[in-house]
């Protein structure tokens, strides 16, 4: 940018003070840049513009190359440059959902996307980006129906499928995903398409369909954790546990905070009667994420294993704690029926394998707790 001598600056004191009603009714741009009234309003010089573009363009092939935090380190000059580029603020809310996880980073970086694109009248851009802050947010419906209209202004917007697809799975409409995952790959076959579609296809229990959509995942995109953890819960789900641990090893390697590998993990080694290990894994989630229920299940069952019933009835009581209404909470009312009929506690056992068999679910689940009400 242009600089000015100390003459330049008396010259425009003078002009301030000097002509004060004047300026007070209008202030030019290039007074408001000089002053640092309103940074955003100083025009770029040719050489800033420049540069912009190239970071801008040097940010996206680290992004493409798997160098997030380079490509982070890109976008933040850019916004020092200038404040108001909104391909900058998305792309950063895609890193930090997909990549380098932080959700509250995600959101703020869409939702600035999205002001910056309806004030500068790209609709298309602003309808996602909004949606896709209000999906993180929980906002399902609203997020669809932004995301809708923003498909509606552009029908290639392959980020807007993808984007409400995940929006879908929240809703448990795992058809509806599958469509927008697809009609995304039609357009652009990106690694993020693939991972989710996979994992779509896991929700519906087709796990050879989302093994055979993570493994081109990872082929387009080696080092995305996502397509190694959808993979390894697949495994997990048909009983490969050797493969289900080489995909969670994978995925801690790309990012060691990873919670859901641990899971995965700590799964595979539980069934294959490794309980230690399944508790070491168990307590690397919590460590991560100190309300992670399947984590307490997991330790809880790997303790029960083990002989130590009173841990394990620590740990199914976590477990309820913590979310009641976890898909995966049968099992710590079952475990806990198992442990209090080993400690000779027999009402608290009938208690909570009723409880299994009272709430939806399992249905295997369900039919083991019934016959174990019947040793009682």
């Amino acid at each position: 940018m242009s600089r000015w001598n100390r003459s330049d600056i008396l010259a425009l004191i003078g002009v301030i003070t000097g002509s004060i009603g004047l300026i007070a009714g209008v202030v030019t741009q290039e007074i408001r840049c000089k002053v640092g009234l309103q940074q955003n309003l100083c025009p770029l010089t040719r050489i800033e513009i420049e540069e912009l573009a190239s970071l801008f363009t040097q940010a996206e092939t680290n992004y493409k190359q798997s160098n997030y935090r380079k490509a982070i380190n890109d976008l933040n000059k850019i916004i020092e440059l200038d404040p108001t580029h909104a391909d900058t603020y998305y792309l950063l809310g895609i890193i930090y959902n997909n990549y380098y996880p932080n959700k509250t980073e995600a959101i703020n970086n869409f939702k600035k996307a999205a002001d910056l694109f309806f004030d500068k009248e790209k609709h298309n851009d602003g309808f996602r980006s909004r949606g896709t802050a209000l999906s993180l947010e929980g906002n399902y419906k609203e997020a669809i129906q932004d995301l809708n209209e923003a498909i509606h202004l552009n029908p290639k917007d392959f980020k807007a499928y993808s984007n409400r697809g995940l929006a879908r799975i929240k809703l448990e409409d795992y058809e509806g995903a599958i469509e927008d995952f697809s009609q995304a790959i039609s357009i652009d076959p990106s690694d993020i398409a693939y991972s989710n579609l996979g994992f779509a296809y896991f929700n519906l229990g087709n796990y050879e369909k989302a093994i055979e959509n993570s493994n081109e995942a990872i082929r387009i995109n080696p080092r995305f954790y996502n397509p190694y953890i959808n993979r390894g819960a697949a495994y997990l789900n048909l009983g490969n546990y050797e493969k289900a641990i080489e995909d969670s090893n994978e995925a801690i390697r790309i990012d060691p905070n990873i919670v859901n590998a641990y899971i995965n993990r700590g799964a595979a080694y539980l069934n294959l009667g490794n309980y230690e290990k399944a508790i070491e894994d168990s307590n690397e989630a919590i460590r991560i994420d100190l309300n992670i229920v399947n984590a307490y299940i997991n330790r809880g069952a790997a303790y029960f294993n083990l002989g130590n019933y009173k841990k394990a009835i620590e740990d199914s009581h976590r477990a309820i704690r913590i979310n009641p209404n976890d898909p995966n909470i049968l099992n710590a009312y079952f475990n806990l029926g198992v442990a209090y009929k080993q400690i000779g506690d027999e009402q608290k056992a009938i208690e909570n394998f009723q409880e299994v068999i009272n709430q939806k679910g399992n249905e295997k689940l369900h039919q083991i707790a019934r016959r174990e009400l019947k040793r009682l």
